[in-house]
């Protein structure tokens, strides 16, 4: 791996978790029913629109961070994992 490539990450936002916490200071809300999957679609488009910008890139790492990323279902961190390797170039050490 380059110097480059280990400095490039990125950085995917779960705003969801079960509750808020008085001293959390990333942006994230209470979830909802209804709440992952129009917020997926939306981040879908995000991924999509940022992917073919930055398409000649190679990242070091990928942090899903936020509220609770756990609190997706297998099904939806198992598509967004998919999407994530679809539209971007990892190191083989990432």
């Amino acid at each position: 791996m380059t110097p480059a490539e280990s400095m490039n990450g990125l950085y995917i936002h779960i705003p969801f978790c079960r509750s808020k916490c008085g001293y959390c200071a990333f942006v994230s809300f209470p979830i909802k029913d209804s709440d992952t999957g129009s917020y997926l679609t939306a981040l879908y488009k995000e991924i999509d629109f940022w992917s073919e910008r930055v398409q000649d890139e190679k990242f070091g790492s990928l942090f899903i961070g936020g509220g609770t990323p756990t609190i997706l279902s297998t099904a939806e961190l198992t598509r967004l994992l998919t999407v994530l390797k679809d539209r971007f170039t990892f190191s083989d050490k990432a």
